[in-house]
Order: structure tokens, then C-alpha cells, then sequence
């Protein structure tokens, strides 16, 4: 996970937030994607340490996600309806973290094909 994303001071932690929120905003508005109205985390991050850290390591998956979506489905229509934060937990070895997050997309079969394969073959996590 990149640095920027491993900070525990609330304001760095805001502005990276701010920062990927927007950029994903406008990454979907230029290539013709629909977000729905209510993004996670793009209110206010928690104040307690713990909690901003959980969330920028949400808001990680969250980008790294959208954007692998949202380039893949350069060549159809794609529309993200819905996001959902599942419950974070570790493996059974306590050392890996385990983020959840569902995807509600209305997406055509030849964009979700690519975006399949790109997800199984990512080298970001």
C-alpha cells in the first residue's frame, strides 16, 4: 500500500481522500461512467486514528477498483449503481487485513469480461 495511504495525521489523511474522491468523479465523468450519488468516504473521515486509517485503506480499494472498472469498460457502457463496505477482518494467521467491498454495476458483457480478467490478474492487491 502506498505511503500516502499509511498516514495517522487526520489532516493528510482528509486531503487523500478529497484528493482520490475527486479524481475518480472525474475520471467516470470523462469517460461517460455513472457513480452513484454517495461514494464511501467522500463525507468526512472519522477523527480517531483507528478509524481514518481503516477508512483510507478503504478508500484504497475503492479507487484501485473503480478506476480498473472504469478503464475497462472503455469500449461498452458502464454504470457503478451501488457501493457497498463490507466488514473488514484479518486471515486466520491475524496478518493479512481483509477489506470487503461489493460493486452493484449495470455493465455490458464484453466490459465485465475485461474487468474479470483484469481483477484476477492484479499485482496491486
Amino acid at each position: 500500500m502506498p505511503t500516502s495511504y499509511t498516514v495517522n495525521n487526520y489532516t493528510k489523511a482528509s486531503a487523500r481522500a478529497t484528493e482520490d474522491i475527486e479524481a475518480i468523479r472525474k475520471l467516470a465523468e470523462r469517460s461517460g461512467v455513472g457513480l452513484p450519488a454517495a461514494l464511501p468516504n467522500a463525507n468526512a473521515l472519522e477523527v480517531e486514528e483507528t478509524a481514518f486509517t481503516k477508512q483510507l485503506r478503504q478508500l484504497y480499494l475503492f479507487r484501485n477498483a473503480a478506476e480498473m472498472m472504469i478503464r475497462d469498460a472503455s469500449s461498452g457502457k458502464l454504470d457503478i449503481i451501488g457501493v457497498n463496505i463490507g466488514k473488514a477482518f484479518t486471515d486466520e494467521s491475524g496478518e493479512i487485513a481483509v477489506f470487503q467491498m461489493d460493486f452493484t454495476l449495470r455493465v455490458d458483457f464484453r466490459s465485465l469480461e475485461r474487468m474479470l480478467r483484469t481483477f484476477n490478474n492484479n499485482n496491486k492487491g
